[in-house]
């Protein structure tokens, strides 16, 4: 990882649910993404509104159904992300196929880069997250241990052990 501070780049995304579980694929056509396609986010706003009440500057959310083309992330999206000192991940199980290949890919274009993620699949399965390349998984409300983390990142001590979540 690299060191960061509160001027460093930081993009926070949540993807929608694809069909088969492709990054960056069509939409699913179901009860529950048809219901949900028109909501917010359920994390992004929170957690950006956490790192900018605690000082930090070059913060941007994606969420691909509002900030994308046809539910889809666009290129000016991805160079947004590949360019990102932290890439912050909220998933739920449905999203977390292409969350994590996501998460592949941007340790690919970005290896330094460091990937936190959180949500509820997350919290139940940090192995696999881990496995796909992050380097923090939050569990439960992020918003909660948010600002010790990012604290402690800055000061690049590498020991989170004792943050809480």
């Amino acid at each position: 990882m690299r060191k960061i501070s509160k001027q460093s780049q930081v993009t926070l995304i949540e993807l929608p649910p694809t069909q088969f579980g492709i990054f960056n694929g069509n939409l699913s056509y179901d009860e529950f993404t048809m219901f949900t396609k028109n909501l917010p986010s359920r994390a992004l706003p929170t957690l950006e509104g956490c790192l900018r009440a605690n000082g930090w500057s070059n913060v941007e959310s994606l969420y691909p159904l509002h900030h994308g083309k046809d539910g889809k992330l666009t290129e000016q999206n991805l160079r947004r992300i590949w360019a990102s000192d932290v890439l912050l991940v909220s998933s739920i199980t449905r999203t977390a196929p292409p969350s994590m290949s996501l998460i592949e890919l941007y340790k690919a274009n970005n290896p330094k880069g460091t990937v936190i993620v959180g949500g509820p699949d997350p919290t139940f399965r940090p192995e696999e997250w881990l496995k796909a390349g992050a380097d923090v998984v939050v569990f439960g409300e992020g918003d909660r241990t948010f600002a010790e983390l990012t604290e402690r990142l800055i000061q690049n001590n590498g020991d989170l052990g004792d943050v809480a979540g």
